[in-house]
């Protein structure tokens, strides 16, 4: 996804987050290990969820789990676009409870099953691509693209930022799609990017979308034969 141009603050951003990834690799840091740490929350809270958690002070690990999924601030890169995996429900002090629109054991399973390791490099270009202060060749042939775009988004997710991406494409069909559930204000428990999948009802505010998108393309293009 690339920042509309209006979108200076996220760019500013995301080249912070370029020198924040060089300086992991020139330190000869090459993979992030958020997957092995999600991986001991998942495990702890599906094992043993009203233990102390040796993570945070005062809660238990199914506590803990459901804070990390639902909160923002606490992941990497330090200054990426607001997101979260999962929408929260929280009590008078701010802590999660419960989860909005999935399932807690769904979103406990992902957690700990993610893969231990992600690329540096990769989340490097993509910084760089969005920053777009030295060339670097993940966009280089967007414009070269012309198939048929279906976007889809989550408000609480990564929301329309992929809007202006399918705008740099040669596509002349493109559709963007984003669940919204909540009013703006309310982005910080919106529908996010976990509840894409893990959702009671992303059957019907996701993957019904894709469907129809699907059936309707191929009726197009036995038409066009």
């Amino acid at each position: 996804m690339k920042y509309a141009d209006a979108d200076e603050n996220s760019r500013l951003n995301a080249c912070a987050d370029v020198a924040f990834f060089r300086g992991l690799l020139d330190s000869k840091v090459y993979q992030s290990e958020d997957g092995i740490f999600f991986g001991a929350l998942g495990a702890l809270a599906a094992e043993t969820p009203d233990d102390p958690s040796p993570f945070i002070s005062g809660l238990t690990n199914y506590q803990t789990v459901l804070f990390f999924g639902t909160n923002t601030f606490l992941l990497l890169p330090p200054q990426a676009p607001f997101w979260h995996f999962v929408g929260g429900t929280f009590d008078e002090f701010g802590l999660p409870v419960g989860l909005l629109y999935s399932e807690p054991s769904r979103w406990i399973g992902l957690a700990g099953s993610l893969p231990p390791y992600q690329p540096l490099l990769s989340q490097f270009d993509l910084s760089a691509s969005l920053c777009d202060e030295e060339d670097v060749s993940v966009d280089d042939h967007l414009a070269d693209i012309s198939v048929p775009i279906l976007y889809l988004g989550a408000g609480g997710g990564f929301g329309t930022l992929g809007d202006f991406t399918s705008s740099l494409t040669a596509s002349h069909d493109v559709t963007n799609f984003t669940v919204n559930l909540q009013p703006a204000e309310q982005r910080s428990i919106d529908f996010g990017h976990g509840d894409m999948f893990l959702a009671d009802d992303a059957s019907t505010l996701v993957w019904q979308v894709l469907r129809d998108w699907l059936v309707d393309h191929n009726g197009r293009a036995h038409h066009h034969r």
